[in-house]
Order: structure tokens, then sequence, then C-alpha cells
């Protein structure tokens, strides 16, 4: 696919932003933006359902060679400590609970809960290369 095929024919690298959208490429790889065009960018979404933040994003089905980490802290400094509460390796997200997948199709609509119900939380999406 073509993201994948920027990433790695050298011509841009994982934490290159190719399109100038303020994305990764790598970001957009896996939650099924593009790399080349700016306006199909990464799409991610905080909520609170019954006093549980979640992150929803996009994931494409077909990044398996990515590693996906929803993380969560109580604050979003530079020195903050992020925790993880799900993690999606290899198209997995193993035996979590607190993942929701929607779709049929690539790419799907995930949404991950933080059971940490504190009132002061930020959530962050991560991706890595395994």
């Amino acid at each position: 696919d073509l993201a994948a095929t920027v990433i790695t024919n050298g011509l841009s690298g994982y934490q290159d932003d190719a399109d100038g959208d303020g994305y990764a490429n790598l970001l957009e790889y896996v939650t099924g933006g593009s790399l080349t065009n700016a306006g199909i960018e990464a799409k991610m979404q905080g909520t609170r359902t019954n006093g549980l933040l979640a992150l929803r994003f996009n994931r494409d089905t077909n990044a398996v060679d990515a590693t996906i980490i929803v993380e969560g802290s109580t604050s979003a400094a530079n020195s903050a400590t992020w925790l993880g509460i799900a993690t999606n390796v290899g198209g997995s997200w193993g035996a979590a609970t607190n993942v929701f997948s929607a779709g049929t199709n690539s790419p799907l609509s995930e949404t991950v809960y933080d059971t940490d119900s504190g009132t002061n939380r930020f959530l962050r999406l991560r991706v890595t290369r395994p």
C-alpha cells in the first residue's frame, strides 16, 4: 500500500511528516491516514462515557508491522509519567477488555477506554515499529 511504500522507500522517515499536516508518517500509516494528502489525516477523538475517558481512532488492519500503544497520565507535561492502557501488537489487542472495534472494512474504528476514572486524565496514542 502507498503508506508502507512511502515509509520504506527511503524518501520519508517514520517520524517525518510527508504531507505537512502535523501527523508523523507512521501514525498516519497505522490510522489509515494519507502520507501524501493532508486532507486525509489521522483522526483521533477523546470522549467521556459513564465517567471513563476514551480515545477513539481509526486502525488500518493491514498495518500489522507496527505497535499501537494507548497510554494514560494525570499530566500532559513533558516530564509526565505515561502508563499503558492497551497495546496492539501484530494486529491484536490480546486479552484487553477495554478495547472495542467497530466496522467491517479497514480502517476499523477503535475505542480504548481508560479504566482510571480520575478527573484529571490525559490519553495519548503512541505508534512504534516492533
